[in-house]
Formats: C-alpha cells, sequence, structure tokens
C-alpha cells in the first residue's frame, strides 16, 4: 500500500519519465554499437584479405603457379591465420584447404563472397562458419581464393550485447530504487 502510494507520486513519476528516456538512449547507442563493431570487424578482414590476394597475385605474375602453389602450401603448414584455395585453370585443386564456393552455376564469380561453410564435425552434426573471401581469377585462367571467418564478428556483437544488457538492467534497478527513494524523502520531508 505504502509503496503504491510512492509509485503513484510526481516525484516517481519524473523518476520514470528520465529512466525511460535514459533507457532508450542506451538501446540506441548499444544498437549502434553492435552494428559499427561488425562492420569495422569485417572491414578489418577485407583489408588482410586484399592485401594478401595483391601479395599473392604479383608472386603469380613474378613466379608463377606451380611456385605460387608451393607458397600457399607452406604458409598453411607454419599456422597462417587465413584461407586459402588455388585451383588450376581446368579446377584441379593445387594448394589450400577451403572448400569450393562456387556459384550455383557451378562456376566462380569474382570478386567478394560470403559463403557458409562445413567445418570439422564434434558431434553428428555437421557444423558451419562464415567465411568472407575474395576470388581472383588470374591471367593463365586458374582461381585464387583468400579467405577469413566471420566467426570474430558475431562474438564481438555477442559481447556487446551482453555488455548494454547489463548496464541497461543496472541502469532501470538503480533508476527504480532511485524513484522510490526520492518519493519516499517526499513523503516524508
Amino acid at each position: 500500500m505504502f509503496l503504491l502510494r510512492l509509485i503513484g507520486t510526481a516525484s516517481f513519476r519524473l523518476a520514470a519519465t528520465y529512466l525511460a528516456v535514459f533507457s532508450l538512449s542506451v538501446v540506441l547507442l548499444g544498437w549502434v554499437v553492435y552494428l559499427s563493431i561488425g562492420h569495422e570487424i569485417v572491414r578489418q578482414i577485407d583489408e588482410r584479405v586484399a592485401a594478401e590476394t595483391a601479395k599473392f597475385s604479383s608472386e603469380f605474375k613474378a613466379n608463377g603457379l606451380a611456385h605460387l602453389a608451393a607458397h600457399i602450401r607452406s604458409r598453411k603448414e607454419a599456422g597462417a591465420f587465413l584461407d586459402y584455395r588455388l585451383e588450376d585453370n581446368a579446377g584441379r585443386l593445387l594448394a589450400g584447404s577451403l572448400p569450393s564456393i562456387k556459384a550455383a552455376d557451378g562456376t566462380y564469380h569474382e570478386g567478394w563472397t560470403t559463403a557458409l561453410i562445413k567445418t570439422e564435425y564434434e558431434s553428428d552434426q555437421p557444423d558451419f562458419n562464415q567465411e568472407r573471401a575474395l576470388i581472383t581469377r588470374l591471367d593463365d585462367g586458374s582461381v585464387l581464393i583468400v579467405g577469413d571467418e566471420l566467426g570474430g564478428v558475431e562474438e564481438a556483437r555477442r559481447a556487446v550485447l551482453i555488455a548494454f544488457g547489463w548496464a541497461l538492467a543496472a541502469m532501470i534497478v538503480i533508476g527504480v530504487g532511485g524513484g522510490v527513494w526520492l518519493s519516499a524523502a517526499r513523503q516524508w520531508a
């Protein structure tokens, strides 16, 4: 009864209005950060993949396909963070472990693509990762694909959601508690 009287006061309604405005601000800020962080991570992945593709394309022009295939194999053996696929002009895999990401028509479309890649089984069900890749057709008709997993994007976005969710929850608890305290202080004054 006493609590209901406190909630009905003008001071509590004012505190609730401020709480609603600040809560909306936190939600909007969280949404902007959520979108921005995903965009920034993808931009960094694109820069890294494009730089590696340019380096490999130059290496192909200078030293040929066999040398490029050997270089890709040595990069993977050394634990490279990017994923690669090199096919000759007949479609035979020469180097890399990235699965084929041909379009529905059975060909490679040059440029950027995002594909679901089946990964290793850890249970009876297959696991899929999103891969951001740059497909480049080299001068002799062979195909070079350099890509990177997008798993970090979802992990970062999930962390942002959790952080802003906790901040919103804490703000609501403090706001409601402050509104009740302010109303009670006005009642006793």
